[in-house]
């Protein structure tokens, strides 16, 4: 064979493996089309500022299988905010549970921007109700610097405050309370020793 035919065999050889790789680059299987996915949106519940309004903390389902949760406006007292249940097909009756009352009794506490937890079995006092929620406010309290409290969704809901932050032990707590045994762990953004935040504990 001479060098010219050679020389043509390789060409062609080069010639197949570049068609080639350009088959398998244009395969579905390599190079998937992206195709549309059909997407709805449902609007379950609105705010009108009486009953509410700017809700930040997203919403957690209790084990009653209703939503709960919180705004960081509106409420009948326009300062406490509220917070809510969402119920019934869909999760479409909105329910005003309680209103925060800022520094004052009886609902101490405002704007509350971390999402509710409900207690956790092992947290629970003996004979005490399975509707109980922990949650902060992140202003409010005695101090105003912001408190933990306890909301009941009793048939009579009611909020208890735990703790009032007073600068020294922490303020402005403003985080989702994480359950580890009997206790729950948050953290406050301002105060403390440094002034820079702290972590804190508390215990039911």
């Amino acid at each position: 064979m001479n060098k010219t035919n050679l020389y043509k065999q390789r060409q062609n050889k080069n010639r197949v493996s570049i068609l080639t790789s350009l088959a398998v680059l244009a395969s579905p299987l390599v190079l998937p089309l992206h195709q549309a996915v059909a997407a709805s949106l449902t609007t379950v519940a609105n705010f009108n500022g009486a009953n509410g309004a700017v809700p930040r903390a997203g919403v957690f389902q209790g084990k009653d299988l209703n939503l709960y949760g919180t705004t960081s406006a509106g409420g009948s007292s326009n300062n406490g905010k509220s917070a809510f249940k969402l119920s019934g097909a869909g999760f479409s009756t909105l329910t005003t549970l309680i209103n925060f009352t800022g520094t004052a009794l009886p609902n101490r506490g405002t704007n509350p921007i971390a999402r509710l937890f409900q207690a956790t079995k092992a947290a629970l006092t003996p004979g005490a109700s399975s509707g109980i929620f922990y949650g902060t406010a992140s202003t409010g309290g005695a101090n105003n610097r912001g408190v933990v409290y306890q909301l009941n969704i009793g048939d009579k809901p009611t909020i208890t405050q735990l703790i009032s932050f007073n600068t020294t032990n922490g303020a402005t707590p403003e985080s989702t309370l994480i359950p580890v045994g009997t206790d729950y762990y948050g953290t406050a953004s301002a105060g403390g020793a440094s002034g820079k935040g702290t972590v804190f504990k508390f215990t039911p």
